[in-house]
């Protein structure tokens, strides 16, 4: 009897460990359901064995390209760098105002409680 209620609760654990196994396995086959892989494949071309001065034609043509490409991006990042100065002129107003605003006050006050210590020790 003592031997038949031990195999019962040892099956019941079993079967729960099957449950619980069951129930990780939906969890982690619907995880794979939304999960997405993205590839980027890119085929390299074969490395040459000899030197060649192929690539040295027209040099002085792709340099010079090069070199107008790079100042157009820096008379691009300059034209940029004004537009956004420009922008920014009302936000700096603005904020020079508030500034103004708020500091003038403060001053005020100081100066008037310094003067009234000063003449309360008077």
């Amino acid at each position: 009897m003592h031997d038949l209620l031990a195999v019962e609760k040892e099956l019941a654990r079993v079967r729960s460990e099957i449950d619980s196994l069951k129930g990780r396995l939906r969890y982690l086959s619907d995880r794979v359901d939304l999960s997405t892989i993205n590839l980027r494949l890119k085929e390299l071309s074969p490395l040459d064995q000899r030197i060649s001065a192929s690539n040295l034609s027209g040099l002085g043509k792709r340099s010079l390209q090069a070199f107008i490409r790079a100042t157009n991006l820096v008379l691009e990042l300059l034209g940029g760098l004004v537009v956004l100065l420009v922008g920014a002129i009302p936000l700096l107003i603005f904020l020079g105002l508030l500034v103004l605003l708020v500091r003038y006050p403060f001053r005020w006050l100081r100066q008037f409680v310094n003067k009234r210590k000063s003449d309360r020790q008077e």
